[in-house]
C-alpha cells in the first residue's frame, strides 16, 4: 500500500512511555530527597534541644550555694536560706 501514511509507530509510543516513566522516577527521587532533608532537620533540632538541656543542667549545677548571692532577684538566696 504505497502512499498510505502509517499511524503512530511503536517506537514513538515506547519513547513516550519511557518519558513518562522517567518523569515519575524524578518526582519520586525529589520526594525522597525532601524526606531526607526533613529527617536531617529534625535530627539537628533534636541535637540542639539536647545541647540546650545539657547547658541548662550545667548552669544549674554550677550555681553558687552560698547564703548571700549577688543576683538581683535574690531568689537563690531565699532558696539557700530554706536549706
Amino acid at each position: 500500500m504505497r502512499g498510505v501514511m502509517p499511524t503512530k509507530s511503536t517506537s514513538t509510543k515506547t519513547a513516550a512511555a519511557e518519558a513518562v516513566a522517567a518523569a515519575e522516577a524524578k518526582a519520586t527521587a525529589a520526594e525522597a530527597v525532601t524526606a531526607a532533608a526533613a529527617a536531617v532537620t529534625a535530627a539537628a533540632a533534636a541535637v540542639t534541644a539536647a545541647a540546650a538541656v545539657t547547658a541548662a543542667a550545667a548552669m544549674t549545677a554550677a550555681a553558687p550555694r552560698h547564703r548571700r548571692c549577688r543576683r538581683a532577684d535574690r531568689q537563690h538566696c531565699a532558696q539557700s536560706d530554706r536549706r
